[in-house]
């Protein structure tokens, strides 16, 4: 399908009329994970910042303090507010962007770049239809205009910085990635964030309107944390698996983190349109890792089915194994449910053994855990992190814990176990 654009409106008056909203309006096309973040500035599963913001200060004085799995960058704003160092690893590309856009020390860079686009909506692509579909992530009209997107960010940046080609590149990825699945094609869930489905209609009408809303937004949002950021404050982030990072031996002394929420689901779904966009970027400060290789993937195909040697976890899998009799629920207990959760604890293992040899005689960490349910039995991951660290020689204990609704939960009339769960904060030292 395909028509002609018959918008009367020039993209300046638009950018005028909107100019005094810093908020994306519901009727922007945005992806929703985007405008959560814009309007609100968290996304799903996000840290607790309250909880966070009073343990940042317990470790003030060891900083830098690490998030070794750091998802949407929350530890990176607060201790930027707060002024103690943070080093940020984020194994995703666009959430490693979505940080790139949080980090004070560049945040006039972005603001400069965003405000010469904004001054010449004239020099943005326009589309040669209201709407196309496709069974793919983009049609070849959408990647033109978002490839005409990046040239003229990356010019931007360019003349705001003393960036290189392509560190500029990177940083255009950061401002366009976020909005370039307003011209992807998908299906996404209203329930359901993580679920986002390859193929759609994309919608050009109105496409450069909706751009304009989208920097102002991102503009205010960048202007708002760094206002609120001590300069000269160094915040390190990082592109990369936390499980194969090399970290110098004992230089860390503190650390902050969450796991990734066990909740059967894909994340890399969530994010997958970006992404993708990321590696046709071909960029290598961009590479894209496979949804495979996330800790907490639901890629379970060929995994061989085995038993874990943390206590607790070869419970949970026995359980997991035989927890029901049925023929359909047994098979999907061995074939993915099994493997999934082996899966998922063994990347536990491996992301906090691997932190283990850079931590230094003083260390303290906390780790953020919320669990939740498998069937009728609590997913023990919070035990699991005590005993993995145990192993790893440290001191590991519950040092606080309180109910909180179900982050997953789906039905608002829920009761009991699959509508409460229990927040814990783990305290590790050496």
């Amino acid at each position: 399908m395909g028509l002609e654009s018959t918008s009367s409106e020039s993209c300046a008056e638009i950018l005028v009329n909107k100019h005094s909203s810093p908020i994306l309006s519901k009727l922007a096309l945005v992806r929703k994970p985007y405008r959560s973040l814009l309007n609100g500035g968290c996304g799903y599963a996000s840290f607790d910042i309250e909880t966070v913001g009073r343990l940042v200060k317990q470790l003030a004085s060891r900083a830098p303090i690490l998030d070794p799995m750091s998802g949407y960058g929350s530890l990176l704003d607060i201790c930027a507010k707060k002024g103690i160092p943070s080093v940020s690893i984020e194994i995703s590309a666009p959430l490693h962007l979505w940080q790139l856009i949080r980090k004070p020390d560049i945040s006039d860079v972005f603001i400069a770049a965003i405000d010469s686009l904004l001054s010449k909506p004239q020099r943005w692509p326009s589309a040669s239809k209201r709407a196309d579909c496709s069974q793919q992530w983009f049609t070849e009209e959408s990647l033109d205009l978002l490839g005409t997107l990046m040239r003229l960010s990356s010019k931007a940046l360019e003349r705001s910085s003393d960036s290189s080609q392509n560190k500029a590149e990177v940083l255009a990825a950061a401002l366009v990635v976020p909005f370039c699945g307003r011209l992807s094609c998908y299906t996404e869930s209203e329930n359901n964030p993580t679920w986002v489905k390859q193929g759609g209609i994309v919608v050009y009408d109105q496409w450069q309107s909706d751009f304009g809303e989208y920097l102002i937004a991102l503009r205010s949002l960048i202007s708002r944390n760094a206002k609120c950021s001590v300069p000269g404050v160094d915040h390190e982030v990082i592109l990369g698996d936390c499980r194969r990072i090399h970290f110098d031996q004992s230089t860390l002394r503190a650390m902050l983190t969450s796991p990734p929420y066990p909740n059967r689901m894909d994340y890399f779904s969530m994010f997958e349109p970006e992404a993708l966009f990321c590696a046709r970027l071909n960029n290598p400060d961009l590479v894209s890792v496979p949804s495979s290789q996330y800790v907490g993937s639901n890629v379970v195909k060929g995994t061989a089915r085995r038993q874990s040697s943390i206590r607790v976890v070869g419970q949970f899998l026995n359980y997991v194994q035989s927890s029901s009799p049925k023929t359909k629920q047994k098979a999907a207990n061995a074939t993915y449910y099994h493997p999934y959760f082996a899966n998922y604890f063994d990347g536990l293992c491996e992301a906090y053994g691997n932190v283990a040899n850079a931590i230094a005689g003083d260390f303290k960490g906390y780790v953020i855990v919320q669990n939740n349910h498998f069937r009728d039995r609590e997913v023990p991951v919070a035990q699991a992190v005590i005993e993995i660290w145990q192993a790893l020689g440290f001191d590991a204990k519950i040092a606080d814990q309180r109910e909180v609704f179900h982050t997953g939960t789906k039905n608002p009339r829920a009761r009991g176990a699959k509508a409460k769960q229990f927040l814990y904060t783990l305290e590790i030292t050496k």
